[in-house]
């Protein structure tokens, strides 16, 4: 083991004296630029696919009044009833695929 390591060390060693760049030919400058372009295309993809429907006034009205009976029933935890309906409501949303709201 003792010698893999020091022929290592010499390697890099050398590399680095002799400024000498290993280069592989599957990771050059080119396939970087497609590797960027594509977490990119990704990324704006991903942005685009978590913004969601957004809901109609009835279904806002109807989480509304399920979550203040859940408010009712459980408490609100110390929270602001406001706060805790927007929350609840805004939980619902998301997990039916729609935006988020901002207040009610």
């Amino acid at each position: 083991m003792g010698v893999k390591i020091r022929r290592l060390q010499a390697f890099f060693a050398a590399r680095k004296y002799f400024n000498i760049a290993v280069r592989h030919p599957y990771f050059g400058e080119e396939f970087m630029k497609f590797l960027l372009g594509l977490v990119l295309t990704l990324a704006m993809f991903g942005a685009v696919a978590d913004e969601g429907e957004v809901a109609d006034a009835a279904l806002i009205a109807e989480l509304t009044q399920y979550c203040n009976d859940i408010a009712e029933e459980d408490g609100t935890g110390g929270q602001n009833l406001n706060v805790f309906l927007l929350e609840c409501v805004n939980n619902e949303l998301k997990s039916e695929g729609y935006q988020a709201i901002e207040k009610i």
